[in-house]
């Protein structure tokens, strides 16, 4: 018999009182998955063949967003767990600045970083501990300042002068950069893409201008 999966019919639809009723080959115990109806007899959710299906809970690491930010910013670390059921998980949050570490349930947890060493930018390692596993993931916090445009542009081909790839090296924030306009000023279309403007490029016979990067 195949091994089963969500959905297959054999979940929850065996006989519990059935004379001579197995246990599970590997030992695991009978469980009731929440996203299958209970049409079994007796307790009504055990399953059917050698193998009991069990929470397909799977644990994976964190990630924090922003991961790149300015200091008084308070930063979401999500746990990266994939969780059918719903099951309720226990996690502890160490979030690598000497604060209390959190214990919780929720999947989520926020935090502010309220200091920085030196007064310059600050690299912390986020330590999450779940079910015996641990894992971690960086977050930079950065001084308070302005966004900084920097932007370039190149020939890239002597034999078609008319395209030029721009890029936005130097540009700087305390924030990661989510988004990047260039207009290039010749009435071709404006190019919008996620993060830096890294090489952008586009037939022109015109400057480009200067970027525009929201934090």
């Amino acid at each position: 018999m195949p091994w089963p999966s969500e959905g297959s019919p054999g979940i929850d639809s065996a006989d519990a009182d059935a004379p001579g009723e197995l246990a599970d080959i590997n030992g695991s115990p009978r469980v009731d998955d929440p996203l299958v109806r209970n049409t079994g007899t007796g307790s009504g959710y055990y399953d059917r063949g050698a193998t009991e299906f069990q929470d397909p809970l799977r644990y994976y690491a964190p990630t924090a967003e922003p991961a790149n930010t300015e200091v008084g910013h308070p930063v979401t670390i999500t746990s990266g767990d994939v969780d059918p059921w719903g099951t309720a998980v226990t996690r502890t949050f160490d979030f690598g600045d000497g604060t209390p570490d959190v214990t919780t349930t929720a999947a989520s947890v926020r935090h502010t970083y309220t200091t920085l060493v030196g007064g310059q930018s600050t690299f912390h390692v986020v330590t999450e501990t779940e079910a015996g596993r641990v894992y971690k993931v960086g977050v930079s916090i950065n001084p308070p300042g302005p966004l900084v445009d920097k932007i370039t542009a190149r020939e890239e081909n002597p034999q078609a002068p008319l395209t030029v790839t721009v890029e936005a090296g130097g540009s700087d924030s305390p924030f990661d950069f989510s988004s990047c306009k260039l207009d290039f000023g010749d009435g071709s279309p404006v190019v919008t893409q996620p993060g830096y403007c890294g090489d952008a490029e586009t037939p022109t016979t015109g400057p480009a201008t200067t970027p525009s990067a929201a934090p």
